[in-house]
C-alpha cells in the first residue's frame, strides 16, 4: 500500500474507533450523568433520576461537591485518567464534538420517557432570569421593610415624646 494511503487508512481507522468510542462509552455516560447515575453525582436517593435544575446549577457553581468527577470520556472511575484535566485543556476543541454526541441523543436516554411535561418546567436561562427577578423582588421588599421599620421608629419616637410632653404638662 502507499504510504498516502496507509496515512490515510490509519486516520480513517483512528476516526472510526472514535466514533465506535462515542457510541459506546461517551454518549452512555452522558445519559448517565444526566440521570444521576454516574460516578461521584447526587447520590443513591437520586440514582436513575433526571437531574434537576438545582442539581444541576450546584454542579455547575461547584456547590455540590459530588461532582467532581464528571468521568464522560473515561467513566470507567479509572483513577490514572481524569476528564478535569483534559476539559480545562481542550474543552473548546471538544465542545462542537460534545454536542454533536448530545444533541442527536434521544430524549429518553436523558430519561425523559419517565417524567411528564409538567416535571419538566421553564428552560434554564428562563429559571436563572425568573430567580434574578426575585432577588430583585426581594431586595425592593427588604428595602421597603427597612423604610417601614425606620417610620415606625420615628413613630414610636414621637408617640414616645408626646407622652412625656403630656406627662410633663399634667404634672
Amino acid at each position: 500500500m502507499p504510504i498516502d494511503d496507509l496515512k490515510e487508512s490509519i486516520i480513517q481507522f483512528l476516526a472510526a474507533k472514535g466514533q465506535e468510542y462515542q457510541s459506546e462509552i461517551i454518549r452512555p455516560a452522558i445519559s448517565d450523568l444526566a440521570l444521576n447515575n454516574l460516578w461521584g453525582s447526587s447520590g443513591m436517593e437520586r440514582y436513575g433520576m433526571t437531574l434537576t435544575y438545582q442539581e444541576i446549577e450546584d454542579a455547575i457553581e461547584g456547590i455540590k461537591v459530588g461532582f467532581s468527577a464528571c468521568q464522560i470520556i473515561s467513566p470507567n472511575k479509572n483513577y490514572h485518567f481524569d476528564d478535569r484535566a483534559f476539559f480545562s485543556l481542550l474543552f473548546v476543541q471538544i465542545e462542537p464534538v460534545l454536542r454533536n454526541i448530545i444533541g442527536n441523543m434521544k430524549p429518553e436516554e436523558f430519561g425523559y420517557d419517565k417524567i411528564t411535561a409538567k416535571e419538566i418546567g421553564p428552560g434554564l436561562e428562563e429559571r436563572r432570569e425568573m430567580i434574578r427577578e426575585t432577588a430583585q423582588e426581594i431586595l425592593a421588599l427588604e428595602q421597603g421593610k427597612a423604610t417601614v421599620i425606620s417610620k415606625l421608629e420615628s413613630l414610636g419616637e414621637n408617640a414616645k415624646n408626646l407622652l412625656n410632653s403630656a406627662k410633663t404638662s399634667a404634672g
